[in-house]
């Protein structure tokens, strides 16, 4: 795991499919690792669960990247490109939690796309859960 300007950041080991901070065992880690990160217990899940939601189902129905105990990056069963989920079912996460959701996309990203990708958070079929996809460069776009 290298520091990247925001905090941490993951590289993807093409050869496994997974992150440092997967391999080096941080997503078997309690809460803390969130908290030395500085964020609050608000970045976490707890009841922010919504059983009809089928990002909060998390069914792993593509390759996984990551996981810990506030988001999971996947690729999208939708539109197969790389994305991250917030594991609490709420459409606007703070700034502190979506920059570190941003920076484990942009590890598995950087590994998919290294001609260079685009961030498209636009909530547009599941309105209510946060997450994210990294497109490439070229990518169709929306307004």
């Amino acid at each position: 795991m290298d520091e990247g300007p925001t905090g941490p950041s993951f590289r993807v080991r093409p050869e496994v499919g997974m992150c440092d901070e997967w391999l080096l065992g941080a997503h078997r880690s309690s809460r803390s690792g969130v908290r030395d990160s500085g964020m609050s217990d608000e970045a976490l899940p707890r009841d922010g669960f919504d059983p009809t939601c089928e990002l909060c189902e998390a069914a792993r129905m593509t390759e996984w990247f990551h996981e810990d105990e506030m988001c999971w990056a996947a690729e999208c069963e939708s539109c197969s490109v790389p994305m991250v989920v917030w594991k609490r079912h709420d459409p606007n996460p703070p700034e502190e939690v979506r920059a570190v959701l941003l920076t484990v996309l942009a590890g598995v990203a950087e590994t998919w796309f290294p001609e260079g990708y685009w961030v498209d958070d636009a909530l547009r079929s599941i309105p209510g859960h946060y997450h994210a996809h990294a497109r490439r460069r070229g990518m169709w776009s929306v307004s």
